[in-house]
C-alpha cells in the first residue's frame, strides 16, 4: 500500500540484521470477426474462423475461439460458463512472450481452469447467489447509485465476494492502435454470458461524448481495479465491486485473489445497518490535494466524503498525520538500516498509532508482526509475545491465514499462556 513503508520490508530489513461444460465457440453479439466460429441459429452472427484464431476444433478451457489479430501480439481468451457473467482475458499467448523476452499470465488462467472446475473451485458464497445478501444497490444523491447495508456488519466481515468480467493487461492500452483497442475490447465483453453482458455494460461511464469511447471501453476505463495475475499488471473489472462508491475514510476493503478471479469485500471497521459501503480508489496514504488531483484526472470526480467534506482545520490535521506517517515509514527503515533497533522500536509504534488514528490500513497484522519481531530482536520476549498475539488474531479475523507463520503462532501462545496465569 505504501512502498516506503510496507511491513513487508520492514521485515526484510529486520532479518538482514537477524474440465469445464464447452458452449458453442461463437459470438452471441453484435460483432464481427473472421475469428469467429457460426452461431447456429443467428445467420446475422455466422462467422468462419479462419487465420491466426484456426487453432483446432478444441480450445479448452475456452468457450470461444482465441480472437488473436494480425496487428497484434495480443489475444482474447474467454470463458463464458465462469460462473454466471464468464470473464475474457486480454493478453498475449505464452509463445509470443517468450519471443519478447516478457512473461505472459494466459498459461497461469488455463491452469486454473484446467485444474478445476468451470468456476475454479470457489467454495464461497458470490453476490448473486446470496440469499441474504445484507446490501442493497440504492441511490446515493450526488453519486448515482451505491451500495448500502441492510444489516450489521463486523470488522472483518465478508459483505461479499465478486468475479472478475473483463480481466486486460495493463500495458494493452499503449500496445495497440485506439481503433484496434476499442474493437478488441468490444469483443471481450461481447462474448461475455448473456447476463454478464448487461451487468457490465449497465456500469457507470465517465467519459464525454467527444471521447468517442465505445461503451466496453467507457465502462473499463471507470471502473477498473489493478491487479496482479499470473505475474503480470492487469485492469480488473468487477460488476458489483464496481458499483460501490470512494471514500477517504473508506468502510471497506477488497482482497483480489488470482487463484480464484475473485474480489471478496470486507468490512473495514464495524458497519451499522443504512451506512454506505466505500472502498479507497487511491492510496491511503495520501493527502488531501493529492486525493482529489488523482480522483479528478482517473475517475473525472470531485470527492465530497466525510473526511474531504470536513473543516478546513479537521483536514489540516488528518493531512498533518498522514505526512507523519510516511515520514516515520522513513524513519523506521534508516533507523533499522544503522543498527539501532530499539530506537525503531519507538518510531513503529508511532507508525502503528497514527495508522489507527488516521484508518490507513484495515488490519495491522502485517504492522504487529514486524513489531513482535523488533522486540524479539532486542530480547523483549514479553512485548514480542503480545504483538505476536495481536498479530495472530488480526489475520484470523480478516482471513489472512497463517501458512508459515509457525514461529510467529508459536510466539503468540507465550502471551497466551501469561495470560492464564
Amino acid at each position: 500500500m505504501f512502498s516506503h513503508l510496507h511491513p513487508l520490508l520492514l521485515a526484510s530489513t529486520l532479518l538482514t540484521l537477524t474440465t469445464a461444460t464447452k458452449t458453442p465457440d461463437c459470438l452471441p453479439g453484435p460483432y464481427t470477426h473472421p475469428s469467429h466460429v457460426p452461431c447456429l441459429g443467428h445467420p446475422s452472427l455466422a462467422h468462419v474462423a479462419r487465420g491466426p484464431a484456426a487453432l483446432g476444433t478444441s480450445h479448452t478451457p475456452w468457450t470461444h475461439t482465441p480472437f488473436c489479430p494480425d496487428q497484434t501480439d495480443y489475444c482474447i481468451y474467454t470463458n463464458a460458463a465462469f460462473h454466471r457473467w464468464g470473464v475474457s482475458v486480454v493478453g498475449i499467448p505464452d509463445a509470443k512472450a517468450k519471443a519478447r523476452n516478457e512473461s505472459s499470465s494466459i498459461p497461469f488462467v488455463e491452469a486454473l481452469f484446467r485444474d478445476k472446475t468451470p468456476t475454479l473451485g470457489f467454495d464461497g458464497v458470490l453476490s448473486y447467489d446470496d440469499t441474504n445478501p445484507g446490501y442493497t444497490l440504492s441511490d446515493i444523491p450526488g453519486k448515482g447509485k451505491g451500495v448500502v447495508t441492510t444489516r450489521r456488519f463486523k470488522r472483518g466481515d465478508v459483505i461479499f465476494v465478486d468475479q472478475a468480467v473483463m480481466l486486460v493487461e495493463t500495458a494493452f492500452p499503449q500496445k495497440v492502435t485506439r481503433s484496434l483497442g476499442r474493437e478488441m475490447l468490444n469483443e471481450g465483453m461481447a462474448r461475455l454470458s448473456e447476463e454478464g453482458r448487461e451487468v457490465s455494460t449497465a456500469l457507470a461511464r465517465s467519459g464525454k461524448v467527444q471521447d468517442g469511447l465505445s461503451r466496453a471501453e467507457d465502462v473499463i476505463k471507470t471502473n477498473a481495479f489493478s491487479v496482479t495475475l499470473g505475474g503480470r499488471a492487469y485492469m480488473a473489472l468487477f460488476p458489483m465491486v464496481s458499483r460501490i462508491n470512494h471514500g477517504c475514510k473508506p468502510l471497506a476493503m477488497v482482497n483480489w485473489d488470482q487463484n480464484t478471479l475473485t474480489n471478496t469485500i470486507k468490512a473495514f471497521r464495524d458497519i451499522e445497518e443504512g451506512e454506505e459501503i466505500t472502498v479507497s480508489y487511491s492510496d491511503l496514504g495520501m493527502l488531501s490535494t493529492e486525493r482529489l488531483a488523482i480522483l479528478r484526472s482517473r475517475w473525472g470526480f470531485t470527492c465530497t466524503c466525510d473526511l474531504c467534506s470536513s473543516s478546513k482545520e479537521e483536514l489540516a490535521a488528518s493531512d498533518a498525520r498522514r505526512k507523519r506517517f510516511n515520514e516515520l515509514g522513513v524513519k523506521v527503515i534508516k533507523t533499522l538500516e544503522g543498527g539501532d533497533i530499539k530506537k525503531a522500536i519507538g518510531y513503529h509504534r508511532e507508525v502503528i498509532r497514527a495508522i489507527q488514528e488516521e484508518q490507513l490500513t484495515p488490519h495491522l497484522g502485517d504492522y504487529y508482526e514486524v513489531a513482535a519481531q523488533l522486540y524479539n530482536a532486542v530480547g523483549d520476549r514479553t512485548n514480542a509475545a503480545e504483538f505476536a498475539k495481536l498479530a495472530v488474531e488480526e489475520y484470523t479475523d480478516f482471513g489472512k491465514g497463517l501458512e508459515g507463520k509457525e514461529d510467529l503462532q508459536a510466539l503468540a501462545e507465550e502471551a497466551v499462556h501469561v495470560e492464564k496465569r
